[in-house]
């Protein structure tokens, strides 16, 4: 059985075959712990496209750069909507409304203040801006089409129609399933995971629709995998953000140890979520 990796944002200028080895052995660590057989016996799939992403974020943003020069908008820091949303939040959190515990080693982003600041401006016309801020590649794929069209026909090579398991990653997720939904039934997916996705958010959702959103027609299943104080997998793949049939299957216990709560190893190691790609690419 064929294992697909697929990464996410912000891997440009690593070496492929280090990034494939992270993969791997982190998920080896999962299988182990599991007390489950190792990989070696499938073949593993890893298209990289980090190099090939920042190159055309680069380019975009040099376009976007020039229209602003040209009057285009300010910024969201500038927006004093935005910044009167900022210090209601703020003011929750100083009356207690908001737990927000001091990151001290695992940065501002993962701050509980941080995240809840995320969830609800996610719900606002702000939501596509703060993407834009904290995953400005993720924007520009769902917005530029020439960019989503490159990174599409690798990742469609990568999944064939060969019977596969696929395992994604935070942009890869979304990259994933966008293909899938392009491969329609031809695509044969035992089972598809994702990692730390950020398709649970409401500014993704819009720009993901129309069409509707559904299960792939060629997956016959689907796991989704996050750490709650992951700022990019704000919000589980659950029937209020995906009320598909058959539902995903949601396993939001993680504990995810790298620096950000958003590392690949963090999750891959994860013994249930080594579990579910081991019984898939086992057939059981």
């Amino acid at each position: 059985m064929r294992l697909v990796l697929i990464h996410g944002r912000d891997q440009d200028g690593k070496d492929e075959a280090l990034l494939r080895k992270t993969w791997t052995d982190g998920l080896e660590v999962g299988l182990s712990s599991a007390g489950l057989g190792a990989i070696s016996e499938h073949e593993v799939v890893f298209p990289y496209y980090g190099d090939e992403l920042a190159q055309m974020v680069a380019a975009a943003k040099q376009g976007l750069a020039h229209g602003t020069a040209k009057g285009g908008n300010s910024g969201i820091l500038s927006d004093p909507n935005y910044m009167r949303l900022l210090a209601e939040i703020l003011e929750g959190a100083q009356e207690g409304e908001i737990s927000v515990d001091v990151a001290t080693t695992k940065g501002l982003q993962n701050t509980a203040l941080a995240i809840r600041l995320a969830q609800l401006a996610d719900k606002t016309s702000f939501g596509c801006r703060i993407l834009s801020l904290m995953t400005e590649d993720v924007i520009l794929y769902l917005t530029k089409p020439g960019i989503e069209l490159q990174l599409n026909a690798k990742i469609q090579q990568a999944i064939g129609t060969e019977p596969c398991v696929v395992v994604a990653h935070s942009l890869g997720s979304i990259i994933a399933y966008r293909v899938l939904r392009q491969l329609g039934a031809q695509a044969k997916v035992r089972r598809f995971i994702t990692l730390g996705s950020p398709l649970g958010l409401e500014t993704i959702r819009k720009l993901l629709s129309p069409p509707a959103r559904e299960v792939p027609k060629g997956v016959a299943s689907w796991v989704n995998a996050f750490d709650r104080k992951d700022i990019v997998a704000l919000h589980p793949l659950d029937t209020s953000t995906w009320d598909v049939r058959p539902p995903i299957e949601n396993h939001g216990s993680v504990t995810n140890h790298m620096a950000n709560h958003h590392g690949i190893s963090g999750y891959l190691d994860d013994v249930l979520v080594a579990h579910r790609i081991h019984e898939a690419l086992n057939g059981t």
